[in-house]
């Protein structure tokens, strides 16, 4: 089941980076909406990997699901606040 969300999230960001990746360099015609829907694309792989992630942990570590299952979703979070807090430095109107 692990290796099937897997390739659901490969496929997922193949086509959305792919397509911006085309659209950005001239190999297909840039269109918004397809843009747009290859964003979405890309950034709902990574919804695909984490569970794969969480899926195989929990099978790997029954005893210690609980834990293993905090420190994954805490380090998401972590990394997603770091990037919003280097953001705001780096473009905020008052730096």
């Amino acid at each position: 089941a692990s290796r099937a969300i897997m390739w659901v999230g490969c496929v997922l960001m193949v086509l959305g980076y792919g397509g911006m990746y085309a659209q950005a360099t001239g190999l297909v015609q840039y269109a918004f909406w397809r843009m747009l829907l290859c964003a979405y694309l890309a950034g709902n792989a990574g919804t695909w990997w984490d569970t794969s992630v969480l899926v195989t942990s929990v099978k790997n570590f029954p005893d210690d699901r609980g834990s293993i299952l905090g420190i994954l979703k805490g380090f998401l979070g972590l990394s997603t606040s770091l990037y919003a807090t280097m953001y705001w430095a780096a473009f905020s109107a008052s730096s």
